[in-house]
């Protein structure tokens, strides 16, 4: 009696333990199932902002993917660029001087590791100077932030998404 007690319970256990690897296996599903929808989510606009003139968005195409941070203030206006900086791989500034050039234009900047969001930085720099729309600029993708606080993402026709 106590042997088959011992095999009903060791049967039990292996049932357990197959009944989690299956869990398992529907969770993973599950879990790429919601990754794939919430990328297929992500708004893609490849005709972009027919107001911003087409030079901008040269100047995004150019830094897109380079080694270390570009930053271009353009007035938000003509599309005239008024301001360049070229800084390293984690950063890039406005001198003191120039920041003026921020208030109510449109500031693009590149970020060299991939990632398309907006930094604690960008953030800040664009609430303090009254920044009119900001600009990061990835190998896939452009996100811009606006004065009403309405954040976009615009990919690249060519793009790799990841």
């Amino acid at each position: 009696m106590l042997f088959v007690r011992f095999n009903a319970s060791s049967d039990i256990m292996d049932l357990l333990e197959k009944g989690k690897q299956i869990c398992a296996f529907f969770f993973l599903i599950f879990l790429t199932f919601l990754i794939v929808v919430h990328i297929s989510f992500i708004p893609t606009d490849y005709s972009f902002d027919k107001d911003i003139p087409l030079s901008i968005y040269g100047y995004a195409w150019n830094i897109r993917n380079q080694p270390v941070e570009y930053l271009y203030v353009f007035n938000a206006t003509t599309g005239e660029l008024i301001y360049e900086s070229v800084g390293d791989k984690d950063s890039c500034s406005v001198e003191f001087q120039y920041a003026y050039l921020l208030e109510n234009n449109i500031m693009i900047h590149n970020h060299p590791n991939g990632i398309p969001i907006l930094s604690y930085n960008d953030i800040n720099c664009f609430n303090h100077y009254k920044v009119k729309e900001m600009w990061v600029v990835t190998d896939s993708m452009i996100v811009s932030y606006n004065e009403e606080r309405k954040t976009e993402r615009r990919c690249w026709k060519n793009a790799k998404m990841y």
